[in-house]
């Protein structure tokens, strides 16, 4: 007695049919009602919603090279140093990372644009419309830089650039960056006192405050670690800095006699020494301003070099 086993298999307009036999990808089934003779079950047929465009499948590289999909999808092989983006209907979907993809295109507009990683920064018309998609972190570093800032770039330890306020992306996992924000606005910290001794034999406590502003992002990202420590050491130590006791400072304006800073001044000027290699700026000039019978003195430094560059104005209240 002989048995069929006849199989019925119906294909719907918006659905494509994945045809195999004994575990072989032999085709694809269009819209309708197929029929199969099918005694030992070897044959199998996956029905897949084309409303969904993005085909997954365990079997895609088999599929893609049977040559089936020739103008039914968009076929990606994304190499190690590519990544897809994909927009569906007009609206931007997602980032794909290497490996092979397969779009369904008959009832879903998609566009797909393949790009280079390796030049590592990624930049686009449509980048602010991109960082938003979801899963973005899997293949893009986001960098904002804040108004009032810059971003200083280094790619594998060299610096590319100098970079304003935005919004800035970075595919992962193709060179070691490293992004670092600097504030350009004016900013201030507080020295400590400290007993100083003026040339008539005058002992006062002096705190200082020091205003300054960075000039050269990447002087000071690439000189120190960090740009107000530096400051802070430079400035203590060229006005008499915590640590180094008693100074006496000799006027080289006489006490009576008009200094820069108006008449009755005593002011005295130091300077980096020679060969000054530190790691911080170079102190320029330091001028220290006493007015005979008044217990204010004031400050100003000056400073550029091979440290950060900065320019400021520091007043200090002292006591007898």
């Amino acid at each position: 007695m002989n048995i069929f086993i006849i199989k019925s298999i119906k294909i719907r307009s918006y659905e494509m049919g994945l045809y195999f036999s004994d575990g072989e990808f032999k085709g694809l089934l269009r819209e309708g009602r197929h029929w199969f003779v099918d005694p030992l079950g070897k044959v199998k047929v996956e029905v897949v919603s084309q409303r969904q465009p993005w085909l997954a499948h365990e079997k895609l590289d088999v599929i893609s090279r049977s040559g089936a999909l020739k103008d039914r999808a968009v076929v990606l092989d994304l190499k190690d140093y590519e990544r897809a983006l994909v927009w569906i209907d007009g609206r931007f979907s997602h980032i794909l990372p290497p490996g092979l993809y397969a779009y369904w295109t008959a009832l879903r507009d998609v566009k797909v644009e393949v790009v280079d990683a390796r030049r590592v920064r990624f930049e686009h018309p449509d980048l602010k419309v991109i960082v938003q998609s979801p899963l973005v972190e899997r293949v893009r570093e986001v960098a904002t830089v804040q108004a009032h800032h810059v971003g200083v770039l280094f790619i594998d330890g060299d610096f590319v650039e100098t970079l304003p306020p935005g919004c800035y992306t970075f595919w992962k996992n193709m060179a070691q960056v490293k992004f670092v924000q600097e504030d350009l606005r004016e900013a201030m910290f507080d020295v400590a006192g400290q007993d100083i001794m003026t040339a008539d034999k005058v002992t006062l406590r002096m705190n200082a405050v020091v205003t300054y502003r960075v000039a050269d992002a990447r002087t000071a990202v690439s000189t120190v670690d960090d740009v107000r420590q530096a400051l802070y050491r430079d400035a203590s130590a060229r006005a008499g800095g915590p640590g180094k006791g008693r100074r006496q400072l000799e006027a080289q304006h006489p006490v009576g006699r008009q200094g820069p800073d108006g008449p009755g001044c005593e002011c005295v000027v130091t300077r980096s020494p020679e060969g000054w290699t530190g790691s911080g700026p170079r102190w320029l000039s330091i001028i220290l301003g006493y007015c005979r019978g008044s217990p204010m003195w004031f400050i100003r430094l000056n400073c550029v070099g091979s440290g950060p560059e900065v320019t400021g104005r520091q007043s200090i209240a002292t006591t007898e």
